[in-house]
């Protein structure tokens, strides 16, 4: 299980904040939840291929709600998970800490 979970939730061209996000980000070891409309992140869009390629590599697991998808009308990239409230719940439970980035 993750260490810590990283919830973001502006939009991926908020670039400073997600590089302020990978740079907390030393190891392996953490999980992140996209949320609102961080989520836009998963959409097959060259655009934010880097980022998302980025962002696999430092993360152990990176999640989508389904809620937010769905709200949005997109369709995930297959390396990120899509779950439920539930799942968050559990995700949340099982790590040390969540950090939040708004």
């Amino acid at each position: 299980m993750p260490n810590n979970l990283h919830t973001i939730n502006k939009a991926p061209s908020h670039c400073a904040l997600y590089e302020e996000m990978l740079a907390s980000v030393s190891t392996n070891t953490d999980a992140l939840l996209l949320i609102e409309d961080a989520s836009y992140l998963v959409q097959h869009n060259e655009q934010h291929a880097s980022l998302l390629a980025r962002l696999l590599t430092a993360f152990t697991q990176i999640s989508v709600l389904r809620t937010e998808i769905e709200a949005r009308g997109l369709t995930p990239n297959p390396a990120v998970t899509v779950i439920d409230y539930p799942d968050f719940v559990e995700l949340s439970a099982s790590t040390t800490k969540t950090v939040a980035w708004f």
